[in-house]
Order: structure tokens, then sequence, then C-alpha cells
């Protein structure tokens, strides 16, 4: 073995151990992940954790709901743009399949898509011969209903400052 590997191996056990090593470690991981303080739209700073996640949660909120549209669209704007072929209509139209919805995972990265309950493609992929139909069922009844159970819209966002002092 190289030396960086015996030496990353060596952390990696000292890190497992319940230690003041892997206490620290802790520490420090969830220290670098605090938001201390952030600058609002006013230009002014707060350091209240109350007032920080308040800005937070409405600002994702601001951003992530349906605006009305102020002017409707032009018919010359979206004939501007790529198109679907007539001829696909009727694909578009057509219920999906259980393969179709199994081709589509199957090709997906493993680590990719955790949801809110943390599995990600890989779990899907092996748990498939169990739970396969009621994946299929919630898709379809995504596709038949236009509807979607609301905790399965949720995302997870994750703030990474640029810096170590962004404000």
């Amino acid at each position: 073995m190289k030396f960086a590997q015996l030496i990353k191996n060596k952390y990696l056990l000292q890190a497992d151990k319940c230690s003041k090593f892997f206490h620290a470690l802790i520490k420090r991981n969830r220290h670098s992940r605090f938001i201390a303080a952030i600058r609002l739209k006013d230009g002014h700073n707060t350091s209240s954790q109350d007032e920080i996640a308040l800005t937070f949660v409405n600002h994702f909120r601001n951003l992530f709901s349906a605006h009305e549209l102020i002017q409707t669209p032009s018919i010359s704007i979206c004939n501007r743009g790529p198109k679907v072929p007539t001829d696909c209509f009727a694909a578009l139209l057509c219920p999906t399949s259980k393969q179709e919805v199994w081709n589509v995972i199957s090709v997906m990265d493993n680590n990719k898509a955790p949801g809110q309950d943390g599995f990600n493609v890989l779990f899907f992929k092996k748990a498939w011969n169990i739970i396969g139909d009621d994946v299929f069922a919630a898709v379809n009844e995504f596709f038949t209903t236009g509807k979607i159970l609301k905790q399965l819209n949720h995302a997870i966002i994750a703030l990474i400052p640029k810096h170590d002092q962004a404000s």
C-alpha cells in the first residue's frame, strides 16, 4: 500500500472510534456548516437564528412558488423554439408501462436522487422485485390524474457557501 493510503486508513479507523478525535471531528464539521449571520435584503446583518431561518424559508418559498403570468405568452415566441413532432403526440398520450418505469430507473446513477426518506436509486434497483408494482402504481397515478403526492414533490435544499466569510 502507498503511504498516503496507509495514513488515510489510519485516519478513518481513528475517526470511527468513539474518541476525543472523533468528537472533535464532528464538532468541526457541525461548526463549518453553521450559519452564524447573514446580510438581509435591506442591507443590515442579523445573527438571530430565528430571523436567519425565517429569511431562508421565505426566500425559497418565494423562489419555488407559482407566480401568475404578467402577460400571456406570445404565439410567435412559442413558434421559435423546438417543437414535438405531430407523429409523437400519440406516444406522449399513451399510458406508461411498468417496463418504461424500470428502464428509466435502471439507467440512473446508483447514488443519485435520494428522497427525503434517504433511499437512493440503488435501493429501488435492488428492491424492484418487491416495490416495483407500488412504484409503477404511483407513477401511473400521476400520469392518469395529473396529481402527485405532495411528499414526493419536496426537495432537499443544501446551502453551500462559496467561501468561509459568505454573507
